[in-house]
C-alpha cells in the first residue's frame, strides 16, 4: 500500500477519499448522539431563532462555530455535519500533505502524509463529528501552507500573503479558541522582522474588531468579551438561556 501511496498520482487521491468514506461509513448509521453533539445543536437552534449568542445564551462555544452551526441548523441535519466534517477532513489531509511535501520532509513526494492523517482524525470523536476545532484546523492548515511557502515574489506580495495569513489564524481562533496558541507562535517566532510581525499580528487583530464592533452594535461588547476570553479558564461547558 505505501508504495501506491508514493506514486504521486491522482487517482491516490480518489483512493483516500474512497479510504475515509470507508472508515465514515459507521456514523452516518443511526447512532447515539453524543453530549457534544446535543450541545451544538441546542446552539444552534436557539441562533437559529435569532438569539444573540452570548447576550441571549451564555456559552463558551466560539463565536464562529456558533454562527456556522446556525446556518446548518435543521431537523435532522446530523449527515450533512458529518458530510461537512468528512469533506473538511479530506481537505485537510491534502493541506497537510502538500505542506510536508513543500518543506521536503521525505526523500521523495508522496500521498503518505495525507494517508497517515486520515488515520489519525479517525481515532477520536472530535475529529469526527463536525466539532469547533475541526473547522478551525482547516484556517491554521491553509495558514500554515501560506506560512512555509517559498516564493520570491515582490515585497507588496509578501505583504499580502502575511495579511492573507494573519486573517487565517485569526478567523481559526473564533472557531476555536486554543488554536490563538499559533497565533501567537507566529506573531513571535515566526515573523523575521518587526514590521512582519506587526503586519500579521495587526491583520490578525482587524478579525477580532470585526466581531467586537458587531457585539457592540447589539450592545452585548462586554459579554463577549467575558465569555470570548473566558475560554482561558473555563472548565467545563455551561449554557444559560435568557428567558425574555
Amino acid at each position: 500500500m505505501f508504495g501506491f501511496l508514493k506514486t504521486n498520482k491522482k487517482r491516490v487521491i480518489l483512493f483516500l477519499f474512497l479510504f475515509l468514506l470507508l472508515l465514515r461509513i459507521p456514523f452516518f448509521l443511526n447512532l447515539p448522539f453524543i453530549s457534544s453533539e446535543l450541545h451544538w445543536n441546542i446552539v444552534a437552534k436557539y441562533l437559529a431563532d435569532g438569539n444573540i449568542l452570548y447576550k441571549d445564551l451564555w456559552d463558551y462555544t466560539p463565536p464562529a462555530s456558533a454562527w456556522f452551526y446556525s446556518l446548518l441548523y435543521f431537523e435532522g441535519n446530523r449527515w450533512l455535519l458529518l458530510t461537512i466534517s468528512t469533506l473538511l477532513v479530506f481537505i485537510q489531509s491534502l493541506l497537510f500533505n502538500a505542506l510536508l511535501n513543500d518543506l521536503k520532509m521525505y526523500k521523495k513526494n508522496s500521498f503518505i502524509p495525507a494517508f497517515c492523517y486520515i488515520v489519525c482524525m479517525n481515532g477520536c470523536f472530535d475529529f469526527i463529528f463536525l466539532s469547533p476545532i475541526i473547522m478551525g484546523n482547516t484556517f491554521v492548515l491553509l495558514g500554515l501552507v501560506y506560512l512555509f511557502k517559498k516564493d520570491e515574489e515582490k515585497t507588496s506580495s509578501q505583504n499580502i500573503n502575511i495579511i492573507l495569513i494573519g486573517f487565517l489564524f485569526a478567523i481559526s481562533v473564533l472557531f476555536y479558541f486554543p488554536l490563538i496558541v499559533f497565533f501567537l507562535y507566529i506573531t513571535l517566532f515566526q515573523m523575521p522582522s518587526i514590521r512582519k510581525k506587526l503586519l500579521f499580528f495587526l491583520s490578525g487583530i482587524q478579525v477580532f474588531l470585526l466581531v467586537l464592533g458587531y457585539y457592540y452594535l447589539k450592545d452585548a461588547e462586554e459579554v463577549f468579551l467575558n465569555f470570548f476570553l473566558g475560554n482561558f479558564m473555563k472548565k467545563e461547558t455551561t449554557s444559560f438561556f435568557s428567558i425574555e
